[in-house]
């Protein structure tokens, strides 16, 4: 009887432990079609495997991405959607986090039910059950092509913008107002004469302005600073090396940004060296100026050479005209000079009529004399130089200074004793 009490009870426990297996195996089967269902109706691709990595669910939305024929992506027949470049990293990712049992994270490109590849993100989560034995993944895929692409995009332009900032050797700095920090790349801590390794606060910046640029460059920056003004930094001062004492030129350029209370959170902005621009500046300068004194020296010696012209054009003028009435006068002077010397050979008149003929003769010869020397002056005669005693050719003019200056004029005349001849041109 004990016998047959004790056989009923251990068929009826065996009996409930079927009964909540088999309701345990239920409900995993509910869940198991709920989440189906679930993943089924999510907006990106999901999918299950089991712990040897065998896929064993793929949802809806996988199917209509990839184009497969349903089921087809079970096993490891999701792989044949993966590109053939990517193929051997994603599987190879999957079975080393499957044989860790640890979260799986990769980006492959998968084919598209339009045939194109397009970038996707593959991630799951390891499942354990109470016990903590391993059950396998549940992961989702996610179209990432768009954000790729535009992270491509913003890396070329980052590329760009970071050569054009080589290219154009311009630092960049900022400055928080929140935190008092300040960011200097090695190049601007060039321009104040710091060492690349050399931390730096705001201070560094106010000493290493010049004193007298930094009235103005504080204004600018206050102003730019200033949530009523909000003005656009842009100056041009000088830098005193902290470390080397070098005078810098440096331009910078920057704007405050405002949060939205209106205070002023950070002035951001770039700096260029710009001491080469400046020493040339420097040179044109000074080439200008120099040029300017050339010009007006130049102008002036043209002055004196278009003075001298216009008095050689004058006694040009003078010359012919002086020419023409010596000629006219020699013309004159030469039948009367002709007629008082037949009047003396011949003996015309008594002594004092041959006195005053001989006295007439040598005003003519005179006269003849001062003739040919104003042809030689309009260079109407050519000049034949000879040896000319100076002293008796000056001498023999203070006659004819003293008469042609009149009476109101003393002609004296001081020529030094024995002096040697020159040879010239008596006229």
């Amino acid at each position: 009887m004990f016998d047959a009490e004790r056989n009923i009870a251990g068929w009826m426990e065996a009996a409930s432990d079927i009964t909540e297996q088999k309701n345990a195996e239920a409900a995993l089967r509910e869940s198991e079609a709920r989440f189906r269902t679930m993943a089924d109706r999510a907006p990106v691709m999901m999918w299950v495997t089991d712990p040897s990595g065998f896929c064993i669910h793929l949802n809806a939305r996988w199917y209509e991405f990839t184009g497969q024929a349903p089921g087809a992506g079970e096993g490891y027949g999701w792989l044949d959607a993966v590109h053939p470049d990517d193929r051997p990293a994603a599987e190879a990712a999957f079975v080393l986090a499957n044989n860790e049992q640890q979260d799986y994270r990769t980006e492959f490109r998968l084919r598209a039910a339009d045939g194109v590849y397009r970038w996707t993100i593959d991630t799951a989560a390891a499942r354990f059950d109470d016990a903590g034995r391993y059950l396998g993944y549940v992961g989702s895929l996610i179209d990432i092509d768009d954000r790729r692409e535009h992270e491509a995009q913003l890396a070329f332009k980052e590329e760009q913008l970071r050569l054009a900032i080589d290219i154009g050797e311009i630092g960049e700095w900022d400055v928080n107002h929140l935190t008092g920090s300040m960011f200097w790349p090695p190049r601007v801590k060039a321009m104040f004469g710091i060492s690349l390794d050399v931390p730096v606060t705001l201070d560094d910046y106010h000493n290493g302005v010049h004193p007298d640029d930094q009235r103005a460059t504080r204004e600018a920056y206050e102003a730019a600073s200033d949530p009523d003004l909000r003005a656009f930094y842009d100056v041009e001062y000088r830098t005193v090396g902290k470390e080397d004492g070098i005078i810098r030129w440096v331009a910078a350029k920057g704007r405050g940004l405002f949060n939205a209370d209106g205070d002023c959170t950070r002035v951001i902005g770039t700096a260029i060296d710009i001491t080469e621009r400046k020493r040339l500046e420097e040179q044109i300068r000074d080439v200008n100026e120099t040029l300017e004194t050339r010009v007006a020296e130049r102008t002036a010696k043209l002055q004196e050479a278009e003075d001298a012209l216009r008095q050689s054009q004058k006694m040009e003028a003078m010359g012919s005209l002086t020419g023409g009435v010596a000629h006219d006068f020699n013309n004159l002077l030469t039948p009367i000079v002709g007629a008082l010397d037949l009047l003396q050979r011949k003996g015309v008149g008594g002594e004092r009529e041959q006195r005053l003929i001989a006295g007439a003769i040598q005003s003519a010869d005179r006269a003849r004399t001062l003739v040919q020397r104003l042809l030689a002056f309009a260079r109407r005669q050519p000049l034949q130089p000879v040896a000319v005693d100076i002293a008796g050719l000056v001498k023999g003019m203070a006659e004819l200074l003293a008469s042609t200056t009149g009476p109101q004029v003393d002609v004296v005349v001081d020529v030094a004793d024995e002096l040697p001849p020159a040879n010239a041109d008596p006229n």
